[in-house]
Formats: C-alpha cells, sequence, structure tokens
C-alpha cells in the first residue's frame, strides 16, 4: 500500500494534469469567443449594407410610383378639362 507522500504526489500529478486541461480549454473557449465576435461583426456589416441597399431600391420604386401616380393624375385632369 502507497504511503500518504506517494498518494499525495500522485494527486498533485492529476491536480496539475486537470489544471493544464482547464487552462488549454479556457484558451480554446476564448479563441472561439473571438472567431465568433468577428464573424458576427462582419454578418452585421453585411446586413446593414443589404438593409441599406435595399432602402435605396425601395424610395427609388416609391419615386417611381409617385410619378406614375401624378401622371395618371394629370392625365385625368386635363381629360376632365378636355370634355368640358
Amino acid at each position: 500500500m502507497p504511503d500518504v507522500d506517494e498518494r499525495v504526489t500522485r494527486l498533485e500529478e492529476r491536480s496539475d494534469v486537470h489544471a493544464r486541461a482547464i487552462d488549454q480549454l479556457r484558451q480554446e473557449t476564448h479563441a472561439f469567443r473571438t472567431e465568433i465576435r468577428g464573424d458576427l461583426a462582419a454578418f452585421r456589416a453585411e446586413m446593414r449594407k443589404d438593409f441599406a441597399d435595399l432602402r435605396a431600391d425601395m424610395d427609388r420604386r416609391f419615386t417611381w410610383l409617385t410619378g406614375i401616380l401624378v401622371a395618371g393624375l394629370v392625365a385625368v385632369i386635363g381629360a376632365l378639362v378636355g370634355a368640358s
């Protein structure tokens, strides 16, 4: 049966192994979080650009639609004035 010193030595070795594993896990977790944050920042930037493009396209279509409606109104008023 091992004496107390040998048992303590084995426990310290196991503790060191666990401590190294935890440190490695922390480093990997930190690297993963850093990577995720970078990916999210890139995704946000891409979404902002896409929304800006969509907004600009909607503005153009709204302007075009408003122009058609005004032209139609002018045509109807012109037809009513010409008919009387």
